[in-house]
């Protein structure tokens, strides 16, 4: 296959076979066949197909990606991103029915300092994740200013704040993504 435009399809026996698409070095889709049985009729669970597709903007990031089993569409995730290229918010559904939605934040370095994801019923909080690098509120911590994490503070759904011993992990490197 051509790394830059191209199509493939690979065949494992029992597992199916995998159709990958691709442009300019971008995958645009993957579809997953079923394997057929020894003598080529349809496996008895009936084979589902399974397709992602993935759409990107003029910058190369992925703006949104869909499934489908079967050619029945199923929820897509939506990916949006602030002036700088950072990635802002991802949402899950399509349109004003969306599941929810994910948020984030960045300080000046561009590494990320707020994660958080809310429901779309009663856009209750569902999680929350604040990193801290240069400011830890732990005692003892000592601020770091290379890109390691410090701090980790977890809110979950439970409604219970999770303090999360620091992921200083010992001073072990911990690079954010």
């Amino acid at each position: 296959m051509n790394p830059i435009v191209g199509e493939k399809r690979v065949s494992n026996g029992r597992l199916g076979s995998v159709s990958l698409s691709v442009f300019k070095g971008m995958l645009k889709s993957e579809v997953l066949y079923p394997a057929a049985n020894a003598d080529g009729t349809a496996p008895s669970y009936g084979g589902i197909t399974r397709t992602k597709r993935y759409y990107y903007d003029y910058r190369g990031r992925i703006t949104c990606s869909n499934r489908e089993l079967d050619g029945v569409p199923l929820r897509s995730l939506t990916y949006e991103y602030d002036e700088l290229g950072r990635l802002s918010q991802k949402i899950m559904g399509d349109g004003p029915d969306h599941i929810g939605y994910a948020a984030f934040d960045y300080d000046i370095h561009g590494w990320t300092t707020d994660i958080a994801a809310y429901n779309n019923w009663d856009s209750d909080l569902v999680f929350s994740e604040t990193l801290r690098y240069a400011s830890p509120q732990k005692p003892g911590t000592t601020a770091r200013y290379d890109g390691n994490i410090t701090d980790l503070n977890r809110y979950g759904a439970s409604g219970l704040s999770e303090m999360l011993s620091s992921v200083q992990a010992w001073n072990k490197t911990i690079k954010t993504i």
